[in-house]
């Protein structure tokens, strides 16, 4: 199996990705598949639902024995989120949401690949919006503009050493841009980045 045979002689670093999600029963499943599918052997996956009421633990249960979960009330999405990184054990985590999908099964394992760990902050790669019947793929705005003009990288695709999440916890005051906040306040320390020229997510803006 030519998809595995990288692990036998290179040495890879426990990445966890994060999946928050509220009541969503009609994408949670598809984002715990494509997840599971991917070939990356030193992988944790934790899934934080909010208590959900609408079938969605149900769905979550099924796949017990290869996840770490919990359900409970929060103080919405920031806060789930970092219940994750709390629960995560790797050196870098990825928060991929319910309805959000890898590009394909071998992404992690081909990002990791071409990464040389020179202590970057972030690993950024491009993302798949999808609206309606189109599509679009877009690269990190912090590729062609300031980080105060835009968000400088796409949540969904990039990868964040798990230490600097910690050093700066997302604030829950910022009820929509916790995550700016993050990655700007970072940014400004001196935190620094790799881009990695490869599709790592799909967003569908359709939910």
């Amino acid at each position: 199996n030519n998809k595995s045979l990288i692990f036998y002689n290179m040495n890879f670093p426990k990445v966890s990705i994060i999946t928050v999600v509220y009541n969503d029963v009609q994408n949670i499943e598809k984002t715990l598949k494509n997840t599971l599918s991917q070939s990356y052997r030193n992988l944790e996956y934790i899934v934080i639902d909010g208590g959900s009421t609408d079938g969605t633990v149900d769905v979550i249960k099924r796949y017990d024995s290869h996840i770490i979960w919990k359900s409970e009330p929060d103080r919405g999405i920031y806060d789930a989120m970092m219940k994750g990184v709390n629960l995560a054990s790797g050196e870098w985590i990825l928060f991929r949401n319910s309805g959000d999908l890898f590009y394909n099964d071998l992404v992690i394992e081909r990002v990791f690949s071409a990464y040389e760990d020179k202590g970057e902050a972030f690993i950024a790669g491009d993302i798949r919006y999808l609206k309606g019947d189109s599509y679009k793929d877009v690269r990190p705005n912090i590729l062609s503009c300031d980080y105060f003009d835009a968000m400088p990288f796409h949540h969904p695709s990039t990868f964040i050493r798990k230490r600097i999440q910690l050093e700066f916890p997302l604030d829950l005051k910022y009820k929509n841009s916790a995550d700016y906040k993050f990655f700007i306040q970072s940014l400004n320390a001196g935190m620094t980045y790799c881009y990695i020229n490869m599709l790592v997510a799909v967003f569908d803006a359709n939910y």
